[in-house]
This record gives C-alpha cells, sequence and structure tokens, in this order.
C-alpha cells in the first residue's frame, strides 16, 4: 500500500481488507471511506 498522508489518500490493492487499511491509516488522522451502505429502497435516493 502506498500512504501519501500530505495529499490525504492511499493506494491500495483490490485484495486488501478493511482491517488492513485501519492498520495502515493508524496514527495518520486519516480515516478510510464508509463501505456501501446497500438498503432497500435506497434512503431518499442518496444510496
Amino acid at each position: 500500500m502506498e500512504l501519501h498522508a500530505a495529499d490525504q489518500y492511499l493506494v491500495a490493492p483490490g485484495e486488501a481488507g478493511l482491517l488492513s487499511v485501519y492498520e495502515r491509516l493508524s496514527g495518520t488522522r486519516l480515516y478510510p471511506p464508509f463501505p456501501p451502505v446497500e438498503l432497500p429502497g435506497g434512503v431518499g435516493g442518496l444510496l
């Protein structure tokens, strides 16, 4: 994984799990995006 804290982005391979992303971001004050939420009918068309 490539972490670019100054530019606030992380390049991770497709097979990287969420826990490994959290581990890599630990102590950087950066947070991964929330995974997509699938709800029947969505939330007012937002999802």
